[in-house]
């Protein structure tokens, strides 16, 4: 981490140095640009970190597996980081993300369980601001990258708008349901996983994926399309850039990085016809995308090494009766698809309307013949209406009318359409099972798809705007732009609980007075956890995911001999060492043999044994008086008992 740190800082020195003649006047010319941008990155900020405070409990879902990891890796002296519930192992997860909020804390020295929350709120204003920034970056439009902010970070899908005209009215709201659309997946977009709290890879990563995005589309100007490919050193700063990007994404969400290298790999391919024409040889910019994976790889080489796949992922052939149903899919992306219809029929009206009438007839009854061969063979509307729009979009891709400078609009919202495509016709066969097969696949590229579709439509409207349409047309946008706007607001009104005080610790806001014993207990955890023996693991009930078992390990970063067992099994795809140690953690309260005791604590390393209301909701308590023999009483408060390992046994 230190070596990486350094390689950063000396780029970035070097970065500066090479081009301070144009930096330090872009910054005095452009001051009031940065300054509206740290105003409504703080604006924001404020906005979504208020809805926060009366949102904040830190349970349910898959809270107790962020808040774990993130106070385990706050804890942590070495990397990989261990695992809070599996001691002895290291986590065996895409954990970067949690890295990367956890030298935040460290450095500003936040209650993990407070800044667990402002993460939330901080990478939605981050994800709002660089929306806004990559489409500025483009297109030069303020008004397209503010568009695109508001349809990633704010709206939603229109189940909201559907469920409040059903319900007529807020009463009733069921915010998780517009999360699952499409049967048996899940079809989250960024408001929702704000609003949820959960700190997951593919929520927290996307700041950084909308980053790597901006590098792979700067390689077309920087290195596609020049004249004159540039030399290895003048492109070495945006191949490291793009390296480091794509390396750390690995670690923190990998599903990101197929997509940002086939954008790259798309961008080039598309290039090329140009470079082609010009007579341009194309073995430099090969050479600069190898490069650029190897580098990938090799600087985040111990991530690489350490991460251990569960099993093998295969893709398998999506049956006919699991496909998505069309209505569903308008659901989840109906504003997208109609700005996207609306943009290419406007840049092919012109060249379509000089065919003669011949011609027009062919493409329009081939169209539909290829749409009904299609529906034939796959019994569903969506795959041929996404290859139709797929081939219309690299039509317009690979003709000569388009706007100088918006290739990068053409190009995300073809590798949008390939990804639904490819969602329709495949899946990755993993360890959920029928009937949840297509659960990850459809969640994880689906939410990428969101974040294509947003990019590109800032640039779209934008487009759209310099061209003077109709107000009849922005009539009809803003009809279907605001159903998404309802359920930010419905979902906001269900979540926020306006009879308490706001509160930003998520543990504090539930456990005080759900659990008062154990909140005591694991705040006296917390400040005396340097005076625990050194490298302490904790033995605590184990059960029920998604439950409030595990609470102590989840709260303290102390692992635990087992967590959440369905977790470990996902992460590990081994159920045989997860039930091996359900039974030993039962075995272990339970018993009165000392002996048998003694040996289950060595064999686990165990330096101490919670007892609290979850364990004597789930075990016996006959066992429980062998501890004081065995082992030092350190704290004893309304039912909650801590024992420690004697010193001279540590």
């Amino acid at each position: 981490m230190s070596f990486l740190t350094g390689i950063i800082l000396l780029s970035s020195i070097y970065i500066v140095f090479k081009y301070r003649k144009e930096l330090f006047p872009w910054l005095i010319g452009n001051y009031r640009l940065i300054l509206a941008v740290e105003i409504i990155f703080f604006l924001t900020l404020f906005f979504f970190t208020t809805i926060r405070a009366y949102n904040s409990r830190i349970i349910g879902e898959e809270k107790f597996m962020d808040l774990a990891f993130l106070n385990s890796i706050c804890k942590t002296t070495y990397f990989p980081p261990g695992d809070p519930w599996l001691s002895g192992f290291t986590i065996n997860y895409y954990y970067l993300g949690y890295v990367l909020n956890s030298v935040i804390i460290k450095i500003v020295s936040l209650d993990v369980s407070i800044a667990y929350n402002l993460a939330l709120s901080s990478t939605l204003a981050m994800v709002f601001i660089t929306s806004w920034g990559f489409v500025y970056t483009f297109t030069g439009s303020h008004f397209g990258g503010i568009s695109s902010s508001f349809l990633l970070a704010i709206s939603g899908n229109n189940d909201g708008f559907l469920q409040i005209i059903k319900l007529q009215g807020l009463i009733g709201f069921n915010f998780f349901q517009s999360s699952r659309i499409i049967p048996n997946t899940i079809n989250e977009f960024p408001f929702f996983s704000f609003i949820l709290g959960d700190l997951h890879p593919h929520y927290t990563s996307l700041p950084i994926f909308i980053f790597a995005l901006t590098l792979c589309l700067l390689w077309i100007s920087e290195v596609f399309m020049k004249n004159v490919y540039p030399g290895f050193i003048e492109v070495m700063p945006l191949v490291f850039t793009t390296s480091l990007i794509t390396g750390f994404l690995f670690g923190a969400n990998f599903w990101n990085v197929p997509v940002c290298f086939l954008l790259l790999f798309l961008s080039f391919i598309f290039s090329s016809d140009t470079s082609r024409k010009r007579n341009i040889s194309i073995k430099l910019p090969i050479i600069y995308i190898v490069f650029t994976v190897i580098c990938s790889i090799l600087l985040f080489l111990p991530v690489f090494l350490d991460f251990h796949a569960p099993g093998s992922i295969l893709p398998r052939f999506v049956l006919s009766n699991s496909r998505t149903i069309f209505s569903h899919f308008l659901i989840c992306f109906f504003f997208f698809i109609f700005v996207a219809i609306s943009a290419l029929y406007l840049m092919l009206k012109s060249n379509f309307n000089k065919l003669n009438q011949s011609h027009q007839l062919m493409w329009i009854y081939g169209s539909v013949i290829i749409c009904i061969f299609l529906y034939c063979i796959f019994q569903t509307f969506l795959v041929p209406f996404l290859v139709l729009l797929s081939v219309v979009t690299y039509i317009l891709i690979d003709s000569d009318i388009k706007e100088k400078n918006h290739n990068w609009i053409w190009y995300l919202f073809f590798l949008a359409f390939i990804i639904l495509l490819g969602c329709e016709l495949f899946y990755l066969d993993d360890s959920y099972g029928h009937p949840y097969e297509r659960m990850n696949t459809i969640f994880k590229f689906h939410y990428q798809v969101l974040v294509l579709f947003a990019l590109a439509c800032g640039g779209v409207l934008t487009l759209i705007l310099n061209r003077k349409v109709s107000v009849f047309f922005w009539i009809i946008l803003v009809i279907l732009f605001v159903p998404t706007l309802f359920y930010p607001f419905a979902a906001s009104y269900a979540k926020m609980d306006f009879s308490r005080a706001p509160e930003l610790d998520g543990m504090k806001s539930y456990m005080k007075e759900e659990h008062p014993s154990d909140f005591a207990a694991i705040i006296w955890l917390r400040n005396n956890y340097k005076s625990l023996p050194v490298n302490p693991v904790i033995v605590e009930a184990t059960k029920d995911a998604y439950s409030y078992y595990s609470r102590v390990s989840t709260n303290t970063g102390i692992p635990s001999v087992l967590g959440w067992g369905n977790h470990e099994f996902v992460w590990r795809g081994n159920w045989d060492i997860v039930r091996l140690r359900e039974d030993d953690i039962k075995l272990l309260y339970e018993t009165s043999d000392i002996n048998l005791a003694m040996f289950l604590i060595d064999k686990y390393k165990i330096t101490n044994v919670y007892w609290g209301e979850m364990e004597s909701n789930t075990y016996s308590s006959e066992g429980l008086s062998k501890f004081y023999n065995i082992m030092d009483l350190i704290y004893n408060q309304n039912g909650v008992i801590i024992f420690q390992v004697r010193s001279d046994e540590t």
